[in-house]
């Protein structure tokens, strides 16, 4: 059963636990009002106390919603404190990409950054893709 996890909610972003399938899901949400480069760190270091505190083997992230330009210096940030360290956890990855050009490019290019790409990352259109592709349920 998805618990929420209050504690690791931001005004842009949830996170839900499957502890028994080791499972994280991270949600981009609230995209209407306009977040803030720090906003957008606040939720990924959120996220990376979540992933080092259940160490989950699978992670989905609905970033459907997701309305934010990620600058270059911002997707090597991201590399390095936040991929460089879950990447060593994770396993596999399932992104639910923006409907948005942009924003697909954006996190393409997030996890296409070195530490992005050691670990198992799968891009989709749709829920139910995602969770069939990590294949534990």
């Amino acid at each position: 059963m998805k618990q929420p996890l209050e504690a690791q909610k931001t005004k842009f972003s949830e996170i839900f636990l499957e502890n028994q399938k080791s499972l994280v899901e991270f949600y981009w949400v609230n995209q209407e009002h306009e977040m803030s480069e720090n906003d957008f760190k606040n939720a990924l270091l959120l996220y990376l106390q979540v992933i080092n505190l259940y160490q989950p083997a699978y992670v989905i992230v609905n970033a459907e919603t997701l309305a934010f330009a990620i600058a270059p210096a911002l997707q090597i940030w991201v590399d390095n404190e936040i991929s460089a360290k879950t990447n060593k956890i994770i396993k596999k990855m399932a992104v639910i990409l923006p409907k948005e050009f942009i924003g697909q490019l954006a996190i393409k290019q997030v996890l296409g950054e070195t530490e992005g790409q050691k670990i198992q990352v799968q891009y989709f259109s749709h829920y139910e893709e995602a969770l069939d592709w990590i294949g534990i349920f």
